[in-house]
């Protein structure tokens, strides 16, 4: 046996995949952290189709945020939001039907409907689905990222919604101007206007798929899929 053959036959003998994994995913995080939140702050999640894209589109020397958050918005906008009908199918079950009226709203430019809906939904996913309880819903996902073992685009994804519900639900007074970004409060308070754009809905129904396909990707592989 060659001498390369050798060693990685060791590498696997003695490779423990419980050690591994939350190494794994505190080099991911360290790395990507800064990019996750700035894609955040332009409310954005590292979509489910992430592996569309590859992790090189999230390196600054690849792009700015901002240039990022414009190539997310081209992607999901292209031919009548056409991603979204590949996406939908690999949710959780349970919101195929309402995800694709939601979607059916958007392209008739009904986008007042679809954010109270898409709110309700994302709140929904992550107390029901995700098992995340806690009201200020402070650094949600960490515990299930341990145990679960995410790993691959489910890390990235994960991570990304981490960073985004600090921005979603962010407490913002009533009594200051309108938050730059949707904000969970404003909406499921009734302190909203209804002049949502087809930007707005996109963001939204992309956080919420990315949401319930962690849902999904739990499912299988409790099944062993």
């Amino acid at each position: 046996m060659y001498t390369n053959e050798i060693a990685m036959k060791e590498f696997f003998d003695n490779f423990d995949i419980e050690e591994f994994i939350p190494k794994y995913r505190g080099v991911v995080s360290e790395i990507y952290s800064k990019q996750l939140e700035d894609l955040a702050n332009n409310f954005w999640v590292v979509p489910p189709s992430f592996s569309l894209f590859g992790a090189q589109i999230l390196s600054p020397k690849k792009y700015s945020p901002d240039e990022l958050a414009t190539k997310f918005l081209n992607i999901y906008s292209k031919d009548n939001y056409k991603i979204f009908d590949i996406i939908i199918p690999h949710t959780d079950r349970e919101y195929h039907d309402i995800l694709n009226q939601v979607l059916a709203c958007l392209r008739q430019g009904y986008f007042g409907i679809c954010i109270p809906t898409l709110t309700s939904i994302f709140e929904g996913v992550i107390a029901g689905k995700l098992d995340i309880h806690e009201i200020k819903y402070q650094h949600p996902l960490v515990k299930k990222i341990d145990t679960d073992y995410y790993t691959g685009v489910e890390l990235f994804t994960a991570l990304s919604i981490n960073e985004f519900i600090k921005v979603f639900f962010k407490p913002h007074n009533f009594k200051e101007e309108k938050p730059r970004n949707l904000n969970r409060h404003w909406i499921q308070h009734g302190r909203i206007d209804f002049d949502y754009t087809a930007k707005d809905v996109i963001q939204l129904l992309n956080a919420v798929c990315s949401a319930s396909s962690l849902v999904e990707w739990r499912s299988r592989l409790a099944n062993g899929m």
